[in-house]
């Protein structure tokens, strides 16, 4: 992942319009940024990073990775500037659970590579997409072929970190025994990678029960790992810690060398990784008055050293109810910690997760800068802090979303340089994590809001002279709200010609229109949206409308009356109708009526020579009878009059 010194710029289902949160006393050069739908189902648990990334190649894109409602893993690419999107479901149903949300990496060469597991799932699984800087089109989805740790629990929560230095990719999760593990792979490819490692192990049995790790990196040759004793909900003393990896070997944040990553080498005095907890000093002591903590967004700071975002739960709160947003710094010799706003209660409305909170998140590149997810009534509001001093204070927090009357929760900040994208949130309903969710991710953005252009035809081939109804429809991102009353045109193409505009045409209030159009060749059709203050400009597909030929279909019976249960010999031929010709090796119909009103499929037989086919029935009472063409990509559907035969008694 290329992503040089790390930075981003820093929800309603029923929030149509997007929502200014900055004056507009802004400069041209420095654009309000503004709150707008990038898609309109997905959602992420905080425990995988990077779940967005803002890279700089060949192209200025921001992508972002998510779980939808229905468990598909879906990833989608905003190109920065124009706002053009791009999406690509990479596994459909995979997992109904915002632990399977996926994370996200930029190879060397631009590729883009997508890490997912189940919750606890037997496999961590990857596809990286064919071309750089691209995810229209992605390879096969493999699995890592390094071994788990032992302790059957799979694995849980992919975050993928290059480290230039390395030439290397570090894969960490939640590993089969429930500890922060990792494994590592120098192929270019992707192909082969360690077996896993665990990180760290408890200070004593039975205090580490499922650690929780967040990690991020300098971009260049340094992982910063933070993590707890375990779940708040177990560990009622609940602690957070800090690594930092540099060179093979993993050191406390004071410089001491503890442990090596892979096996214990010759000569070399430290022991292979884990790292016992009794050998690192506590970043948050969660056995003293602020209550046991759980970890949110760790980053190195501009100095250098490691800062922690998290909640803390005081025990005076019944169950929970009050949590508090801290902001800890290592300042080079000792922890510093402030607790700097009150967050409100768990986001989970069933009760069953009473630790959830809104969730903060640090600028990778700018810890003074974070977003926070705070209670206020019945919703979530996102709000952007600013400390000058390193966290002893802050200024008057920024809201976002002032307005919005749903939950707006867990922020991240695209890693990689400034771009567009400030910050990125979920909004709308969230009661568990087990698939009971439906949220959009929505953006603040200082580009044009994204859009999709959708086109649809009324058929997929016309005879000359036929109609052909084409709709259009501009929604907000991905599969996201319309946009009404928006300007779109229609556009033609046929072989060897350019594109030329059919007609413009405002849309109606649900953001749709329609044309009738009527062509003599082959023909593709856009739909396009014109960019237009606060929108991106967007364009649909180009399907194509082939030229069908008209046939004809043609009945006749041997008998036109018969007594009950002799055979009638039906024949039928399909011919072009404009030279007569018969129309060889085809499917054609013989449908019948007993009562002249309720028809029923027959017979389906192929025509032969000179378009000739037959059918032989034995009616036992009168019946007519019709033939069908259903018609193909090149020949137009037919039908002919119905043929009454007559059936008399013996």
């Amino acid at each position: 992942m290329a992503v040089g010194r790390l930075r981003a710029i820093g929800a309603a289902l029923a929030l149509l319009a997007l929502v200014a949160v900055q004056p507009s006393t802004a400069s041209a050069a420095a654009p309000a940024p503004r709150n707008g739908e990038l898609v309109a189902d997905g959602a992420w648990c905080w425990f995988q990073d990077p779940r967005a990334i803002h890279y700089v190649g060949a192209h200025d894109r921001t992508y972002v990775g998510y779980v939808t409602s229905t468990g598909d893993i879906d990833v989608v690419s905003l190109d920065n500037g124009t706002a053009a999107l791009t999406h690509t479901t990479l596994h459909p149903k995979f997992q109904a659970d915002d632990h399977a949300a996926p994370g996200l990496e930029v190879l060397p060469d631009g590729r883009i590579a997508v890490f997912y597991s189940k919750h606890g799932g037997a496999q961590m699984y990857y596809r990286i997409s064919v071309h750089p800087e691209d995810i229209s089109t992605f390879g096969p989805e493999k699995t890592v072929d390094g071994r788990n740790s032992p302790g059957g629990k799979g694995f849980t929560y992919a975050n993928p970190i290059y480290l230039p230095a390395e030439h290397r990719t570090y894969l960490f999760f939640r590993s089969g025994d429930n500890r922060p593990a990792v494994m590592w792979s120098s192929d270019a490819n992707l192909a082969h990678w360690s077996d896993a490692q665990d990180i760290a192990v408890p200070d004593g049995a039975g205090s580490f029960a499922r650690p929780y790790a967040k990690y991020a990196t300098n971009g260049t040759d340094s992982i910063l790992i933070a993590f707890t004793d375990g779940h708040p909900r177990d560990v009622k003393t609940n602690s957070i810690y800090a690594l930092i990896y540099r060179g093979g070997v993993l050191h406390s944040v004071d410089g001491r060398s503890l442990a090596t990553l892979g096996p214990r080498q010759p000569g070399n005095p430290l022991p292979a990784a884990p790292v016992h907890t009794k050998s690192l000093a506590k970043a948050y002591d969660g056995a003293g008055t602020g209550g046991k903590a759980w970890v949110h967004s760790v980053a190195f700071g501009q100095d250098g050293h490691p800062v922690i975002a998290f909640a803390s739960f005081p025990r005076s709160a019944p169950a929970d109810t009050d949590h508090r947003y801290h902001y800890t710094r290592w300042t080079g010799s000792a922890w510093t910690d402030n607790e700097f706003v009150a967050a409100g209660g768990s986001i989970v409305s069933t009760g069953s997760e009473p630790d959830y909170s809104g969730g903060l998140t640090l600028d990778p590149n700018d810890p003074s800068t974070l977003y926070t997810s705070r209670e206020a009534g019945k919703a979530w509001r996102i709000q952007r802090w600013h400390t000058p001093d390193g966290g002893v204070h802050f200024d008057a927090p920024v809201d976002l979303t002032p307005d919005s009357p749903v939950k707006n929760v867990r922020p991240i900040v695209p890693w990689g340089p400034p771009g567009d994208v400030q910050a990125l949130w979920m909004s709308g309903r969230y009661d568990h994590w087990k698939g009971n969710f439906l949220t959009q991710i929505r953006a603040l953005t200082t580009g044009p809001a994204p859009t999709t252009t959708r086109i649809s035809l009324s058929t997929p081939g016309v005879t000359p002279g036929q109609p052909l109804t084409v709709s259009g429809r501009v929604v907000q991102g991905y599969q996201g709200t319309v946009v009404a009353h928006g300007r779109l045109s229609l556009w033609s193409h046929i072989a060897n010609q350019p594109y030329r505009e059919v007609s413009t045409v405002t849309a109606d209030a649900t953001g749709l229109v329609q044309w009738t159009v009527r062509q003599s060749a082959d023909t593709r059709y856009q739909v396009r949206f014109t960019r237009a203050a606060p929108w991106g400009a967007s364009v649909s597909p180009s399907p194509a409308v082939g030229m069908m030929a008209k046939t004809a279909i043609r009945l006749s019976v041997d008998h036109a009356t018969v007594v009950a249960g002799r055979p009638v010999v039906v024949g039928i031929r399909l011919v072009a109708a404009t030279s007569g010709a018969g129309i060889v090796n085809v499917p054609v119909q013989l449908w019948q009526s007993v009562n002249g009103r309720t028809w029923a499929p027959r017979a389906t037989v192929r025509t032969g020579s000179g378009g000739l086919t037959h059918v032989t029935t034995h009616p036992g009472v009168s019946v007519s009878y019709q033939a069908r063409f259903a018609g193909s990509a090149t020949l137009a559907r037919s039908s002919c009059p119905p043929h009454r035969v007559g059936v008399v008694a013996a």
